[in-house]
């Protein structure tokens, strides 16, 4: 087996928008820490490619570009190329080379502040960005090829409480956001992969948490990679010269547990935010301190693009949301650019929604899925394969919505109520739930039995 690890910094110099929060209503206001990306090249015969990046996310067109760039650069199958992001709320959410056209649902631009009475700004600087992105991937990818070493991978798993669920049923019945100390609801695992040399010198940590990079919250106007970014900091000091890599989970009912004010959360300062960092640091040095399981790398790479469908709410709906002045602002700017896509002919009866999933070993393998998945799937997938070790990557190819399950669904609140920009008819099906959850079973159980 053979590796390479590249780091790049992808860090906008001048202010930006930073996306994430409606609630932003000026331009950044300098950096408190960089953002990254970083390339993962893994060989055993045929390579597979992990490309992250401290993003909000992406569409599907900057995933697909970041895809072509790798594979003209070094000749290899894009579909052998997994495209993640870490969904950092200090930094921006990027485009693609197709998403210009009327009804892409790009409602903010990270070259100009936040403007609601705006429904598609001037996304020009965010498509030269993506160019930037692109040809730095292929730069990265090359490079990788050229420095590529023996060595294996050890697996470890621990556990962590640095996150908290954020859903909170109140008496009346109606969910909220808000702390909810109940671990049930959380997803606490924490799985780490150990790149080392053949003399056992290690040199690039991935480690896979599911929680939301909302530790600075809407109150921060310092562009950062947020708890991700703290982490890596601490990992750097604690093993120098490592690279690590970020690999965010399904977290997307889940927050930093530190942040937690009462019944309520608060937004940390970038000081305290790298301060809360290291306990998620501390957890996993304890577990590299222990013993691992050393993968028998066989690599295997599956694609599967399902459909999730989603509920027909008609024009009149809409249009009612659109005018509706005590929605907030952002609800009705998302439901006109709804209405302009139903015009247009765009709004889709379902959301396209590719999976992959990549074999490392005949037990261990990363199953990636799109979007902002609630907590329970990454749990539920897992429960399915007691006997292997599958890493499940969330918010991997694009990040448009969130994806609930079917409890989240009937219980309502801020997971459930997000697809307004997802491009779809209306709220998702509850049969969303188990079309992932067996689409994922099928896909594992065939990518470790695969030759």
């Amino acid at each position: 087996m053979k590796f390479s690890v590249q780091k790049r910094r992808i860090t906008i110099d001048h202010p930006v928008m930073q996306m994430g929060y409606a609630a932003r209503d000026h331009m950044s206001e300098g950096i408190h820490d960089d953002c990254y990306a970083t390339l993962v090249w893994i060989e055993n015969r045929e390579p597979l490619l992990i490309a992250c990046f401290d993003l909000l996310g992406g569409t599907e067109s900057f995933a697909a570009g970041i895809r072509k760039a790798i594979s003209t650069a070094v000749g290899i199958d894009g579909n052998r190329v997994l495209v993640c992001y870490s969904h950092t709320h200090g930094f921006v959410h990027t485009i693609g080379e197709d998403d210009l056209a009327l009804g892409v649902g790009i409602t903010v631009s990270l070259s100009a502040p936040q403007n609601h009475d705006v429904d598609f700004p001037d996304l020009t600087a965010d498509l030269a960005y993506a160019r930037t992105l692109f040809t730095l991937a292929g730069e990265m990818a090359a490079a990788c090829r050229d420095s590529l070493i023996s060595g294996r991978i050890v697996h470890r798993r621990t556990s962590s409480r640095f996150g908290i669920s954020r859903r909170k049923t109140l008496p009346d019945g109606t969910t909220v956001m808000a702390p909810n100390d109940d671990d049930s609801l959380m997803d606490d695992t924490v799985d780490i992969l150990s790149l080392e040399d053949t003399s056992g010198e290690l040199h690039a940590l991935l480690w896979n948490y599911a929680c939301h990079p909302t530790t600075c919250a809407s109150e921060n106007y310092l562009i950062t990679a947020d708890y991700p970014g703290g982490v890596r900091r601490a990992l750097e000091a604690a093993y120098p010269g490592v690279i690590p890599v970020f690999l965010q989970g399904c977290g997307a009912d889940v927050r930093p547990r530190a942040t937690c004010d009462g019944a309520h959360f608060r937004s940390f300062t970038p000081e305290e935010m790298t301060e809360a960092s290291k306990t998620l640091a501390a957890d996993i040095t304890a577990a590299l301190a222990g013993p691992g399981r050393v993968l028998d790398v066989s690599l295997a790479c599956l694609f599967d693009p399902i459909r999730l469908y989603a509920e027909d709410r008609d024009r009149a709906w809409w249009q009612a949301l659109a005018d509706n002045e005590e929605e907030h602002d952002y609800r009705r700017q998302s439901a006109r650019v709804a209405l302009r896509r139903m015009d247009a002919g765009q709004l889709r009866s379902y959301l396209p929604y590719p999976m992959r999933c990549f074999r490392l070993d005949a037990k261990t393998c990363f199953f990636a899925i799109p979007n902002e998945v609630v907590s329970d799937y990454g749990k539920r997938i897992r429960a399915l394969f007691p006997g292997l070790t599958v890493i499940i990557v969330s918010y991997a190819e694009y990040v448009t919505t969130y994806i609930p399950t079917r409890d989240v669904l009937e219980n309502g609140g801020y997971e459930a109520e997000s697809f307004l920009d997802a491009g779809i008819t209306g709220p998702f099906v509850p049969e969303i739930e188990d079309i992932i959850v067996g689409h994922a079973a099928d896909m594992i159980l065939r990518s470790v039995q695969s030759d």
